[in-house]
């Protein structure tokens, strides 16, 4: 018996550990993986679509990210496909995108989601909800406050 994608709540993780328990051949394995598993969209493909939307430059994207310009077109041009979860915040904020936007990006780069519990999240989320822009500032908050900067 397989579940479909609609059968189950994505926030539902004991209906989803009971359907993954159920996966007992090869046939019902690549059915599910058929009708539930979806390609998301690469870390790269979300920056080259807010380079296309006019939201930024890559110039501006690397000024204000405060990433090393040759290591910032890796990971746009897709070669460098796992930066860490700080690169990718910095450069979500330098691309002023809303918490929403942040979260799917971190998602698709694979990297934790912002946490509520998280104090450093926290204040990270608000200057995303700022549009503070540029890592430099958001890195000087964080000082203040005693947390870790972004990297």
């Amino acid at each position: 018996m397989t579940l479909k994608r609609d059968e189950y709540p994505a926030g539902d993780p004991a209906r989803m550990q009971d359907a993954l328990e159920q996966l007992k051949t090869d046939r019902e394995i690549n059915e599910f993986i058929r009708q539930n598993c979806t390609d998301a969209p690469s870390l790269s493909s979300m920056i080259n679509s807010w380079l296309a939307d006019g939201r930024t430059t890559i110039a501006e994207l690397m000024r204000r990210s405060r990433i090393n310009r040759n290591y910032g077109y890796n990971i746009i041009n897709g070669k460098r496909v796992n930066p860490s979860r700080d690169k990718v915040l910095a450069l979500c904020i330098a691309a002023c995108l809303s918490v929403g936007e942040t979260q799917e990006t971190l998602a698709a780069a694979k990297a934790g989601e912002l946490y509520f519990r998280s104090e450093r999240d926290v204040r990270i989320a608000g200057a995303l909800n700022n549009k503070v822009g540029d890592v430099l500032k958001v890195n000087i908050m964080l000082a203040e406050q005693g947390l870790e900067p972004l990297e």
